[in-house]
């Protein structure tokens, strides 16, 4: 039996709204779609079991389903922000809060495209964020959501991207294509599909 493409949105494309979790899905149903990326930590209230489990039921009353997201999980990346504690923190909350929310994937990123320009290049960067995803390689496979690294704004080419899921574990970490994202570092859009 075929899968059906889900139709949606990430809700970093209607960040200039400020829409939480529960407005997202409303609108989400509103134009019949049946899928949203909550592609942040941020669109949650907060991370109590209780809210959340009301998103995913709000969710599954729709018929919407859910992936979900945090950010940069690199600490030597220009882009990493200690607010949830250590990278490992970090993933572990947004695991948690896929988990209970019905995801089945949860995108993060290494960093950007200055990261290319810092001693030790790109590679130093792609090294530590492998250390940082294996560290919670079983947290990941326990909660079964798959952590989807994107290409984000410039910092990976396709192949470095592919590199750093195969040498982390493809057992438990994905890619989340951006389609926008290969012009940052001269990359064929179709290459890096």
């Amino acid at each position: 039996m075929d899968t059906p493409i889900r139709l949606g949105f990430d809700s970093y494309s209607l960040r200039a709204w400020k829409w939480n979790a529960t407005k997202l899905i409303d609108y989400a149903a509103a134009q019949k779609l049946d899928s949203v990326q909550l592609s942040s930590i941020g669109d949650y209230e907060n991370f109590e079991s209780p809210y959340l489990q009301r998103i995913r039921e709000q969710a599954e009353r729709n018929g919407i389903a859910i992936d979900g997201g945090i950010g940069c999980i690199c600490p030597t990346s220009r882009s990493w922000n200690a607010k949830y504690g250590t990278p490992a923190q970090y993933l572990e909350l947004g695991l948690r809060v896929c988990k209970t929310v019905g995801a089945r994937s949860m995108r993060c990123y290494l960093g950007a495209s200055a990261d290319r320009r810092t001693p030790g290049g790109i590679d130093a960067h792609i090294e530590t964020t492998i250390k940082v995803l294996r560290s919670v390689r079983q947290q990941a496979l326990d909660s079964g959501v798959i952590i989807a690294v994107e290409n984000h704004s410039g910092d990976m080419q396709a192949r470095e991207l592919r590199a750093l899921i195969e040498e982390a574990g493809k057992d438990f970490v994905g890619a989340c294509l951006d389609t926008g994202n290969p012009m940052w570092v001269v990359e064929n859009p179709l290459v890096t599909l």
